[in-house]
């Protein structure tokens, strides 16, 4: 769509699909959290090493994950950058992935990973609706790094900050 100077305007389907997304990944956290993702993971055999943070620290880290991520929503839909409809894409593929990684843990351990109901129920279909025909350009080579980026190392840096300053509870 085009505005009278003939500049490209945004798409108004983020506008919806943001405050979506967001409370799908919000409540995905908060399954993770409340099912004790940390104490899960430590069972021995389930991962090599053990979870590298306490529940304290997880819940830190899923809390400064989901403000930043709802901070983003936020100002992509309150100030509506170009660049809009390409983060929305990056952020829904980086969440679609790790929707996938919990059915794949799931199965290769043969339990229930906490946080897979909401990947199913809520975050997959969030996430694929918010890919299904995305505004033209909007997915590129470089929103499919960027969203492996975010899905690898967004995580582990918040883990690394959440144990640093773990929360109280």
């Amino acid at each position: 769509m085009r505005t009278d100077d003939g500049a490209e305007r945004p798409s108004a389907r983020p506008l919806l699909l943001w405050p979506l997304l967001t409370v799908a990944f919000a409540l995905h956290n908060l399954e993770e959290y409340l099912a004790d993702l940390p104490a899960w993971a430590s069972v021995p055999g389930r991962f090599p090493g053990g979870f590298p943070v306490s529940t304290p620290a997880f819940g830190s880290a899923l809390l400064l994950l989901t403000l930043a991520f709802a901070a983003l929503a936020a100002f992509a839909v309150l100030r509506r950058p170009a660049w809009s409809g390409a983060a929305l894409a990056c952020a829904a593929l980086a969440l679609l992935l790790n929707a996938v990684s919990h059915v794949l843990v799931s199965l290769l351990v043969w339990s229930v990973m906490p946080g897979l109901v909401s990947a199913l129920l809520v975050l997959a279909p969030v996430c694929l609706s918010s890919l299904r025909s995305p505004p033209r350009g909007t997915v590129s080579t470089w929103t499919v790094v960027g969203a492996v980026l975010l899905a690898l190392l967004v995580p582990a840096a918040s883990l690394f900050l959440g144990a640093r300053f773990p929360l109280p509870w």
